[in-house]
């Protein structure tokens, strides 16, 4: 048996080190009755050893180690495509379970996502916690949830692809603020 593919077989797990090992004494035989001058004996179709590279033994084995890895690919997607679709249910629930009802709501809030201006319709009390940053919406499936803000961090920690728009709190105005006595009313929509 070559090294190459004694090598490939055992990281493929279709032989053992024994199974290697006497393959490898097969094979040194052979070759010692060769070099005697002896005939070798001629194999069925299906035979050969696994040291000859046109043998249907060797093809086999290959054929076989392909599909192993093949597999082990696939099995590997697989699992990728359910971890992600565990964390997005798991992202829908949390977002589900925490969000505040928006039903009714008669106020637009205008908010930008993907280079466009996006409204929602929100509750007075909501507009004023989106304002000061108190609340976060948070989109997903096509959907908004306004959630407040820790609620936002976690969903974006388990699924960092998330939207998530939150207002940052307007700093304090500096003493020589000129225009610190002239507050921006509430009610201004843009």
């Amino acid at each position: 048996m070559g090294n190459d593919l004694r090598e490939q077989l055992l990281k493929a797990g279709l032989a053992t080190q024994d199974q290697a090992r006497e393959a490898g004494r097969k094979v040194a035989a052979e070759r010692k009755q060769q070099s005697k001058g002896k005939k070798k004996k001629k194999k069925g179709a299906g035979g050969g050893s696994l040291a000859d590279k046109n043998s249907a033994a060797y093809r086999a084995a290959m054929a076989q180690a392909a599909k192993v890895a093949r597999d082990r690919e696939l099995n590997a997607e697989r699992e990728a495509v359910r971890r992600k679709r565990s964390i997005s249910a798991q992202v829908l629930d949390l977002l589900q379970g925490n969000a505040q009802e928006r039903e009714g709501g008669e106020l637009p809030y205008n908010f930008v996502r993907d280079s466009r201006i996006r409204r929602i319709y929100v509750h007075a009390g909501q507009r004023k916690a989106l304002a000061a940053g108190r609340l976060a919406i948070v989109g997903m499936d096509g959907g908004y949830y306004l959630v407040g803000p820790d609620v936002a961090e976690r969903a974006q920690a388990l699924e960092p692809a998330l939207f998530i728009h939150r207002a940052e709190p307007e700093p304090a105005p500096g003493e020589d603020d000129p225009y610190a006595d002239f507050p921006v009313p509430d009610d201004l929509m843009w």
